[in-house]
């Protein structure tokens, strides 16, 4: 019996040992955070705002640090290939991951091979900022009201452009028609571009699309826009009404952050999130993000996490109510 205690009691000392030597090592990696090269992944190819996002940041970090953080672009499968190659990193904080809206709809519309909440470690948001509700210029409406008003009156008869099923502009349009009980069509194009365009054309009525991207064709007057998507009025044109104003509580924001694998140390996090916080607050930063519309949002990596995950969420009910599973 004493022999059976002796070897109990000796197992304890010797767990405990070696949690204490793995909290002396979580500690050291810590306090040494970082002492190589940092690299933030853009699941997407370069000159989008993700990759513009990564860039502008990783350049204002390798000031902060003195160490240099780089930007790798490993697009594909919707941007489930960068992140899942941040999903399966060294759980260290230098392997990060810029996200978008992409990430959280994704899970609605394919199978991943991992959970965009569970499989990272969320660090910071970036910034965020509205889309625009726009229409060609000849459809006879000039709210949101009136917009959903002649909806109503043609079932089905109007359409909306989006850059591709599942993409982000998609998932704002329908989730608008749930939450305004229309019935208005989705075109799917290959790209922005081309789906913007046919919207002035007149070919499409309707297109949600980044404010930013669509300002220049509504101050030529090629697009009409009717409203915002942000619960607020946006700085870049305050004389845009919200959705919300017709529809309390709607809100679709184009959002950016930043995450890392599971795992990541609190200490190393919370260095992380300082220093993403701190440039945010850089003059530079904030002059480009007011070019791209975007307000910079620096929080707690735990708001971060929470608004990640709530997002998720939001997109996985509006793909289901609009018959959109994951293939």
């Amino acid at each position: 019996m004493q022999t059976k205690l002796y070897m109990v009691v000796a197992a304890a000392f010797a767990a405990s040992g070696a949690v204490d030597v793995h909290a002396q090592d979580a500690a050291k990696a810590a306090a040494e955070f970082p002492n190589k090269l940092i690299k933030i992944v853009v699941p997407f190819t370069p000159g989008g705002t993700n990759d513009i996002m990564g860039r502008l940041i990783a350049g204002k970090l390798t000031d902060r640090f003195g160490w240099n953080v780089i930007v790798e672009n490993r697009a594909g499968a919707g941007s489930a290939i960068g992140a899942n190659s941040v999903a399966t990193a060294a759980p260290d904080g230098y392997t990060l991951l810029v996200v978008s809206p992409s990430h959280t709809i994704l899970g609605a519309v394919q199978k991943l091979p991992y959970d965009p909440v569970k499989s990272f470690t969320a660090i910071a948001l970036l910034g965020s900022g509205p889309s625009a509700v726009t229409v060609t210029p000849a459809l006879p409406v000039s709210s949101i009201a009136e917009l959903i008003a002649l909806a109503k009156s043609k079932p089905g008869a109007l359409t909306f452009a989006s850059a591709g099923s599942g993409t982000a502009n998609h998932f704002v349009a329908e989730y608008f028609n749930l939450t305004a009980k229309t019935s208005i069509l989705h075109v799917p194009y290959k790209g922005g571009a081309p789906a913007m365009n046919d919207v002035a054309a007149g070919h499409i009525q309707v297109y949600f699309a980044g404010l930013a991207s669509v300002l220049p064709l509504i101050r030529a007057g090629k697009l009409k826009a009717l409203a915002v998507t942000s619960k607020e009025r946006s700085p870049a044109a305050p004389e845009l009404p919200t959705v919300a104003d017709t529809l309390p509580g709607f809100e679709a924001l184009n959002w950016y952050g930043i995450l890392a694998s599971p795992g990541v140390p609190p200490a190393i996090v919370a260095k992380l999130n300082n220093a993403f916080n701190a440039v945010l607050r850089d003059a530079d930063v904030l002059k480009r993000l007011d070019g791209e519309g975007i307000a910079p949002t620096p929080v707690s990596s735990d708001f971060a996490a929470k608004f990640i995950a709530d997002d998720v969420a939001k997109w996985a009910t509006v793909g289901k109510a609009v018959g959109l599973t994951a293939q």
